[in-house]
């Protein structure tokens, strides 16, 4: 067995698959089930060491806790940390998946309502119901802003037949 130094007197070895406790059936898990989890101040210490960003330190930071523990269905905090990133990033992926598919639909609808419009007889029909669309629309709001007052800003006949007639 290879060792790669001391700590505290005790040789290190260089992992726990060249030591046989995989011949003898001992994991990880039940390493960390023998030793216990981390204290929660070197949680905090590690999680603010760590070269992560500072919005995800902040977000690593908030949401240890056990509830998010029991959503994520960990229980050790390196499990907590790797599932929270890991879902971070499938978040993210999905987001821009889905985003890029509206893009692509979007534009395929446009394509298509272009060459529809380019049609004859529908082309000169678009052209002409917008005309009367654009037009009824800028009169209905521009009847919606003049006031029905007495003003000196506008001729009294005119507002006479706007307000009174």
């Amino acid at each position: 067995m290879e060792h790669l130094g001391e700590f505290n007197g005790r040789p290190v070895i260089k992992s726990l698959s060249e030591s046989g406790w995989d011949k003898l059936g001992i994991t990880a898990q039940d390493i960390l089930k023998v030793v216990g989890d981390l204290p929660k101040d070197t949680q905090i210490r590690e999680i603010e060491n760590s070269m992560l960003p500072q919005f995800l330190k902040d977000a690593l930071l908030e949401n240890n806790n056990t509830a998010i523990y029991e959503e994520l269905d960990v229980t050790t905090f390196p499990e907590y940390v790797a599932a929270y990133i890991s879902r971070m990033l499938l978040n993210v992926v999905s987001f821009l998946v889905t985003f890029l598919i509206a893009i692509i639909l979007v534009s395929a609808l446009m394509y298509a309502v272009n060459i529809i419009g380019e049609f004859p007889l529908l082309g000169a029909i678009n052209h002409l119901a917008g005309g009367v669309l654009g037009i009824g629309l800028g009169i209905y709001y521009r009847m919606d802003r003049i006031p029905c007052a007495d003003s000196d800003l506008y001729d009294r006949d005119w507002n006479n037949v706007l307000c009174d007639g």
